[in-house]
């Protein structure tokens, strides 16, 4: 393929790529689909054809229209507009230099503004696949200014005035044109084969080398300098890469709307990892056990706590009127203690996971206690949450602390007096209902199954409660479906799911049977969180995605709060498990993790603590003596070590930082031994050279050398000496008449071969003759201009 067509083909290949970038990101009918369109017209008709292209007059009114376009969507209401404006303006003057009769040097204004189209798109979007493709477009971006390089050195070559040193030289040079083509030459990594394309193997593997150097010093350079961390908007935080923005997906929310929110899907972003731990023995636990020890047949992690409910949705109610800050560990001298080590994820929300019971908990496990490490658990709804801002925004690790089961304690009593229901709003809250006469009646009726003669007070409001549970787990009269349509628009969505539809997910189950049990007397609330994960057996660790999110109901009973479930559990959980992730939605969601953590949300924090504080601390103990140097060799190793046989930090600013020294080192060490081997093999061929007897000869050849520069001739690096003094001789036979000048500098070259490349010296009758012969030539180069 010819030169010129390899480059248009790659600089449109280029174009289509950032246009694409630019359309995905901002989503929906974007204009830049439309460049696809016009990138195709403009390479047929403009760059191949030649039979169209805009003047600099349509060129530049076209360009005014387009500004007066950008201003009209600028004015729009929609704050997006204002950013979406300028992005539509800098794809529209895009189409306009596409279609442009444009020169070669505007190929400049096509990478500008393909590097803009990059830039918006980064702004648009935080999704993982960004990174993936930006790494697609520096290969591109690289191979074309390569092949551009190259076609403006080659353009300036040809159509460059050729300057010589005098009449002699154009001889000189004219004469040996008719050798160029018989000889190349290799310069960095371009070869120059005359009659062959100069893109070959060589050049791709050098624009690729190239664009890995660049990638890994740009991450390099990313990940040392400091930044200031700004906290995203709450509703800019954390998206799923798998999330339309279309369509409702379930997972966790601090507030329930329930109605016709349409076809839900299951989403597998990842949420938090749970760790049991023996607090005394720092050993890890059965997570299943542990939830099987307190009467939980899967482990519920609890969340938010929702009261009031109106129209549909329910909400917190009462806000916790004093939140107390939490012990940071179990009381000293204290046994048998259980930890849960969790690491939850962004999601938006301040509000911190775990299993019940809990009574003591803190950030940062391990590091000092201090109040920015403080938990506070709320009242009376018995949430938690951390002290840090900016928590919901960046990943945050915490550790809960429950008494062991078998402690008669273990389940801490709960102020739940008539008083405080009786006379406080968020009291009233927990026993207030709907008017609605037939999921009254309902629940009056379920409730009128209990024997109450048979029966203590609290043990009749358990049975009562267990009744209402079971009618809408177990009777088989209603079905767990992720359908939410609603079928009678007009009623309460909870009648509509318990007299019409009698089928949905979690929250209706959870809505219906919190309301049903205020319907009888027995104070309720609804709970939002997680229920169940993958657990792993080796590691003993519980991952949680959003697919197993769930809501159930805490009633109280006496002077606790007990956990019911109206939730088919076996339904559930059988669609739950088909949309367990496959192969490839792990992966892209680990790198969707890691992009998100080690890039988008990176922090200076999360630099000091992952790079700034182990290079210091690693470099002071290297540094202060022998043993520290042994000891910092050794730890190196550990850390190597590790991280080569550690699938899960490859993809981790461990693994980036492994990868740069895989690839960086050996590149430097086989660049500086190259360089070294180079000068010492320079150093013995001069060596050989100086001591070498034949080559001392050759300095009648060099003697030439001088006498043929000063008549304006230079040998060129493709010629040889035979070539450069047939030229020479060419020029001398026309312009000279002394017969003893005829075919001297081809003798002269002759004796040379000879004496360097044959090894046969030159007798003293020899030396004279080619003595006599320079003679002859430095009597003509004075006589010559120069």
């Amino acid at each position: 393929m010819p030169f010129l067509k390899t480059f248009q083909l790659s600089m449109y290949a280029q174009v289509f790529l950032a246009s694409g970038l630019l359309a995905a990101a901002e989503g929906g009918a974007s204009p830049a689909y439309l460049t696809f369109v016009v990138g195709l017209v403009a390479l047929i008709f403009n760059d191949s054809r030649r039979e169209f292209g805009l003047s600099e007059w349509w060129a530049n009114g076209l360009a005014l229209g387009a500004f007066l376009v950008a201003t009209w969507e600028f004015m729009g209401d929609s704050p997006e507009s204002k950013l979406l404006a300028g992005t539509h303006l800098i794809i529209y003057l895009l189409w306009i230099v596409l279609l442009w009769n444009r020169e070669m040097r505007h190929f400049w204004w096509i990478c500008a503004l393909c590097l803009l189209h990059v830039a918006l798109a980064a702004v648009l979007t935080q999704a993982s696949w960004f990174g993936m493709v930006l790494v697609v477009y520096v290969l591109f971006m690289v191979w074309n200014l390569t092949l551009f390089s190259l076609y403006r050195a080659e353009e300036e070559v040809v159509s460059a005035p050729t300057v010589f040193a005098s009449d002699t030289g154009t001889a000189l040079l004219q004469a040996s044109g008719e050798n160029a083509g018989r000889h190349s030459r290799v310069q960095g990594n371009v070869q120059s084969d005359f009659g062959r394309s100069r893109v070959g193997s060589r050049l791709a593997f050098g624009s690729l080398v190239t664009s890995l150097s660049g990638l890994l010093v740009g991450s390099a350079i990313f990940v040392m300098t400091p930044r200031v961390w700004i906290p995203p908007k709450k509703s800019e935080q954390t998206e799923s890469p798998n999330v339309s923005p279309i369509r409702s997906v379930t997972g966790f929310t601090e507030e329930v709307q329930l109605g016709d929110i349409g076809e839900i899907l299951e989403s597998s972003e990842p949420v938090l990892s749970v760790q049991v731990v023996d607090n005394d023995t720092n050993t890890a636990l059965d997570v299943i056990d542990f939830a099987n020890s307190y009467d939980m047949n899967e482990p519920y992690l609890r969340g938010s706590v929702l009261v009031r409910y109106r129209s549909g949705k329910w909400h917190t109610g009462k806000r916790d009127s004093h939140p107390d800050r939490m012990s940071h560990a179990p009381p000293r001298g204290s046994q048998g203690w259980i930890r849960q080590d969790i690491t939850l994820e962004p999601m938006g929300t301040k509000l911190l996971f775990a299993m019940r019971p809990f009574c003591s908990g803190r950030t940062a496990i391990g590091a000092r206690d201090g109040n920015e490490n403080a938990l506070f658990l709320g009242y009376p709804s018995y949430t938690i949450t951390p002290r840090s801002r900016e928590s919901g925004s960046k990943q945050i690790r915490y550790g809960i602390y429950s008494r062991p089961p078998n402690n008669n304690s273990s389940l801490p009593k709960d102020f739940l007096s008539f008083r405080y229901l009786e006379t406080t709003q968020a009291g009233r809250e927990l026993v207030a209902v709907p008017e609605s006469t037939k999921l009254n009646a309902l629940a009056q009726q379920v409730a009128a199954r209990v024997d109450q003669q048979s029966l203590q007070e609290d043990d009749y409001t358990l049975a009562v409660a267990r009744a209402l549970e079971s009618h809408l787990r177990d009777s088989g009269e209603f079905s767990y479906s992720l359908s939410a349509a609603v079928m009678d628009p007009n009623i309460d969505p909870v009648d509509d799911f318990l007299f019409n539809r009698k089928s949905g997910h979690c929250e209706y189950y959870a809505a219906a049977l919190t309301l049903m049990l205020r319907s009888v007397g027995i104070p309720a609330r609804l709970i939002n969180g997680f229920k169940g994960g993958e657990y792993d057996p080796q590691e003993k660790v519980l991952r949680v995605e959003q697919r197993h999110a769930h809501s159930w109901v805490e009633a109280a009973i006496g002077d606790r709060w007990l956990t019911m479930d109206a939730t088919p559990a076996a339904e559930r959980q059988r669609i739950v498990a088909s949309h367990k992730p496959g192969y490839w939605e792990v992966l892209k969601r680990t790198f969707w993790g890691f992009w998100q953590e080690n890039v988008v949300s990176f922090s200076l924090a999360q630099q000091r603590r992952e790079i700034f504080d182990p290079m210091l601390a690693y470099l002071k103990k290297a540094f202060s003596s022998t043993a520290g140097m042994r000891a910092a060799a050794v730890d190196f190793w550990n850390w190597f070590y590790s991280t080569v046989t550690n699938p899960q930090r490859w993809i981790s600013i461990d693994g980036g930082i492994l990868v740069f020294l895989l690839l960086g080192v050996p590149v430097l060490i086989f660049h500086w031994t190259s360089k070294i081997l180079r000068r010492l093999r320079g150093k013995w061929s001069r060596g050989k050279s100086a001591h070498s007897g034949p080559t001392r000869l050759v300095e009648f050849y060099q003697r030439f050398q001088v006498l043929t520069r000063r008549m304006g001739f230079i040998r060129q690096p493709q010629q040889t000496q035979r070539e450069y003094a047939a030229a020479i001789q060419q020029v001398v036979d026309a312009s000279a008449e002394e017969p003893e000048l005829n075919n001297v500098s081809t003798a002269i070259a002759d004796s040379f071969y000879r004496v360097r490349f044959g090894n046969d010296p030159l007798d003293a009758e020899e030396q004279r003759q080619v003595d006599r012969q320079l003679q002859l030539m430095e009597a003509l180069s004075k006589r010559r201009p120069r």
